[in-house]
């Protein structure tokens, strides 16, 4: 049998005043629910979960990685609005939606084919980009989180410098995942 990680490709995103003061606003109108909210050094954008990977894998990924790298300079995109995907009317994921994104995309598009070529599985959605902030188990007040949706769903939140993709290694306990970077690669 052979050993293996769970995985992913992100880019991390440092928290600025105004998303911080979104984040906490949520937190602070939303605290009955059953909620995991994301804690703020661990706030990323996964460009692909990759799930169970073994040693071959994570370094045919950071070879992959090192030369996708030296294709792409650092750019820029912008968090604007608050969304949420749901499932059975209930919400599941507060998120940042994200603007001017196309570079993500194209990261996006080319680490799937390199994934699925290296015997991942084929993601069966199409790649959206959006910083995850919460994990709903259930909201006990929906009318109140309808409203800080509604109240944030345009807002300008910051704008974010992209410098370099971190490839980590997500590890679970009871107080919630750690993510340890594996291989932080530089952009050109």
């Amino acid at each position: 049998m052979k050993q293996t990680i769970r995985t992913f490709i992100a880019i991390k995103v440092k928290p600025e005043k105004t998303l911080l003061e979104i984040i906490n606003r949520f937190r602070k109108s939303l605290a009955e629910g059953k909620i995991r909210w994301v804690d703020s050094g661990n706030l990323h954008i996964t460009l692909r979960f990759l799930v169970e990977t073994n040693k071959e894998q994570v370094v045919d990924i950071i070879d992959f990685l090192e030369s996708l790298s030296n294709s792409f300079s650092t750019f820029q995109f912008n968090l604007k609005g608050i969304g949420y995907f749901k499932r059975k009317k209930q919400p599941k994921v507060l998120f940042a939606k994200t603007e001017n994104d196309d570079p993500l995309k194209q990261f996006a598009k080319e680490i799937e084919a390199k994934m699925v070529s290296l015997g991942f599985k084929k993601n069966e959605h199409d790649f959206t980009p959006h910083l995850t902030i919460a994990r709903f188990k259930y909201v006990v007040d929906i009318e109140k989180f309808n409203f800080l949706t509604e109240k944030y769903s345009g807002k300008e939140i910051q704008q974010v410098n992209v410098s370099e993709i971190i490839f980590y290694q997500s590890i679970l306990s009871s107080v919630g995942p750690t993510y340890k970077p594996i291989k932080i690669v530089k952009l050109n």
